[in-house]
């Protein structure tokens, strides 16, 4: 476990997907304060990481003998089905556990060479590397010489604090901030009355964005070609990167960030989930209401949101 890198799972009953996307295929589920071993980059709106122990995944029976791989570059699916993508390989001669069978499908424990996806708005980077097993045994095996050391520690960090905190080092450095003051004060006098002639000036200069919002004290740099003001997305997500999503158009609700957004109907449930916020020219997006499309372009993450916005720059409908 030694070199590896881990993510925090920071919500529950995150899923785990076999690809990229909202569209792919649910193959398990953590929790808040579940360790993920890191295979790809946490600030990528979607995160590749090594499935955990409670996943199952699945392989043709044809290519396993008595728990052990008979086939060349075997694909791991997400299901029991060739219609199920596959979320990695393993080589012939690779032992792996086998858990149980559906028709000519055999259900294995996740191996080493396999990856699924999570979106990094339930993820943040973390330093543990979970080595318990070799951890241990180190602890232990220098207690009696650790033992000793613990109490001249003690003294001579109490010796060390005392000349530091002396009166001679604050004297130092009370003296030159006693005489930057005069310096500063008449500069301080003329600061007023050029604050009041801004201030005079303010209202002509107020602007919004293209949201609604006061562009003053905020950083309101343009990113990417939709040119969306900094101080509005989120800080952890790559943003204005190429994205394909694919859904039926709908008027998003009043709290999102753009006025329409792509849903899919979610099995065995009445509601629809959110793909994505789309935004684009509003006269064509509503003629088209109600019907699927493709669409692609940048990617925004806007903040308090865990769906991507997409600058419509390609429309596709689906047939």
């Amino acid at each position: 476990m030694y070199g590896a890198t881990f993510v925090e799972v920071t919500g529950d009953r995150v899923n785990l997907r076999s690809a990229a996307g909202m569209p792919s295929e649910v193959v398990g589920q953590v929790n808040k304060g579940d360790l993920l071993e890191l295979q790809g980059n946490v600030s990528d709106p979607w995160v590749k990481v090594t499935p955990p122990q409670s996943v199952d995944l699945w392989i043709s029976s044809q290519f396993v003998e008595n728990g052990v791989i008979v086939g060349n570059r075997v694909r791991v699916r997400a299901g029991s089905s060739v219609n199920y993508k596959d979320v990695g390989i393993v080589e012939k001669g690779t032992k792996v556990e086998v858990r149980g069978k559906v028709g000519d499908w055999v259900k294995i424990a996740p191996p080493k060479t396999t990856a699924v996806w999570i979106t990094n708005s339930y993820v943040k980077a973390t330093k543990q590397s979970q080595p318990t097993s070799v951890s241990q045994p180190i602890v232990s095996s220098k207690q009696p010489a650790e033992a000793k050391p613990v109490t001249p520690v003690k003294p001579v960090v109490k010796t060390e604090t005392k000349p530091v905190a002396s009166k001679p080092v604050e004297q130092v450095e009370a003296k030159p901030q006693v005489k930057l003051q005069p310096q500063v004060k008449p500069q301080v006098t003329t600061k007023p009355q050029a604050a009041k002639e801004e201030n005079k000036e303010t209202p002509k200069k107020v602007r919004r964005t293209f949201f609604g919002k006061n562009d003053q004290q905020v950083d309101n740099t343009p990113i990417g070609p939709a040119k969306i003001p900094k101080s509005l997305l989120r800080e952890d997500c790559k943003q204005a990167a190429n994205g394909v999503y694919t859904g039926r158009l709908e008027v998003a609700p009043k709290n999102a960030p753009a006025k329409f957004r792509l849903v899919r109907n979610v099995p065995g449930s009445r509601f629809a989930e959110t793909e994505c916020y789309v935004i684009g020219n509003a006269a064509q997006l509503n003629s088209v209401l109600g019907q699927s499309f493709t669409f692609e372009g940048p990617i925004y993450w806007f903040k308090g949101t865990s769906a991507p916005t997409v600058y419509t720059q390609s429309i596709r409908r689906v047939r």
